[in-house]
């Protein structure tokens, strides 16, 4: 374990060094009426942890707020088919269903490179989801400020034909707060888990 720095309110600090006998990695803490202070977190920090078996839809409700501006999601999972990963926003426990979806699609298999767009949609595209295992990561901008649209960008990998790719932009084209989102195979249904982080500001 290396040396404890303990900063000032305004400026230096004063360095403890732990004792040679203290086991590696261990600090301990007063007991009784001892507080340890901790500054505020930095990076991600995890707000939804949740699993789905055979789930048709998934929603997660209040995970957008104030807290934070900008936020990723970690989606696991397979699927019952070859399908699309749609989704869409939520406020107040409802899907936002309005023809306000608009997405950009590219896509590499080998060396086939493509790309497709849809506008005006009555919903967003941000992966696909095949029988074999998936990795999709989403980034989300701005979905609880009412003054900004709502845009992601998201990548996802999955084995077919050894290994493919695919990325995703959405835009929400209206100033909507939203607080959640839901996601959806185009049919069949999903299994795995998803994870909400939100980016300290």
């Amino acid at each position: 374990m290396g040396n404890i720095r303990l900063y000032g309110s305004t400026s230096g600090y004063t360095e403890l060094a732990p004792p040679a006998v203290a086991p590696d990695g261990v600090l301990s803490l007063p007991t009784g009426t001892g507080t340890l202070a901790t500054q505020a977190s930095v990076g991600l920090v995890k707000i939804v942890d949740q699993s789905f078996t055979a789930a048709s839809s998934v929603s997660v409700n209040n995970c957008f707020t104030s807290d934070y501006k900008n936020y990723c999601m970690v989606i696991d999972c397979v699927a019952s088919a070859d399908v699309g990963i749609s989704f869409r926003l939520r406020a107040s426990g409802t899907d936002r269903t309005g023809a306000n979806y608009n997405y950009q699609r590219l896509y590499a298999d080998g060396t086939t490179v493509g790309a497709t767009r849809v506008s005006s949609g009555t919903t967003g595209r941000i992966g696909v989801a095949f029988t074999a295992q998936n990795g999709l990561v989403c980034h989300v901008f701005n979905p609880f400020d009412s003054a900004l649209n709502t845009s992601t960008v998201s990548q996802v990998s999955y084995a077919y034909n050894n290994i493919s790719l695919e990325s995703f932009a959405n835009r929400y084209a209206v100033n909507d707060s939203n607080d959640g989102f839901t996601i959806y195979p185009s049919s069949g249904n999903i299994t795995g888990t998803l994870r909400v982080y939100g980016y300290q500001n």
